[in-house]
C-alpha cells in the first residue's frame, strides 16, 4: 500500500466539520496547536455553523465544504474539527448522499480520522 508524502513546514492543512457542532475554544486550541508545529490549517466561518442543534450546519454546507477541502491542492491534509457522529449520515430515512471519487477530482484521497 502507497503512504501518502510526509508533511512539511509550511503544509496547509484543511479543517473541515462534516458532522456535528463542537466547542469552538478546544477548536482554536487545535488550530493553534496545528500552527505551533508549523502548519496552516485552513477552514471557513461555516466550519462553526449550527443546523437542528446536532449538526454542524445544513446537509449541503457540510458537503461542499468536505468537497472543497478534498478537491484543494493545496490541502495537504485534512482535519476532521471532531469526531465523526450521526451527523454524517442524512438525517432522513430513505435519503442517501452519494460521494462518486471520480466526480471530486481527488488526485489522492487521504484521510486520517482519529
Amino acid at each position: 500500500m502507497s503512504r501518502p508524502p510526509a508533511l512539511r513546514e509550511g503544509d496547509g492543512i484543511a479543517v473541515v466539520a462534516p458532522s456535528s457542532p463542537f466547542d469552538r475554544d478546544r477548536f482554536e486550541r487545535g488550530v493553534r496547536a496545528l500552527q505551533d508545529m508549523g502548519f496552516e490549517p485552513r477552514f471557513g466561518e461555516g466550519v462553526h455553523a449550527r443546523h437542528a442543534g446536532y449538526l454542524a450546519g445544513p446537509d449541503t454546507r457540510r458537503l461542499d465544504e468536505l468537497l472543497r477541502a478534498l478537491r484543494d491542492p493545496s490541502a495537504r491534509a485534512l482535519v476532521l474539527a471532531h469526531r465523526l457522529s450521526r451527523g454524517a449520515q442524512p438525517p432522513h430515512p430513505g435519503r442517501s448522499l452519494s460521494l462518486r471519487w471520480g466526480s471530486t477530482r481527488v488526485k489522492r484521497p487521504w484521510a486520517r480520522f482519529y
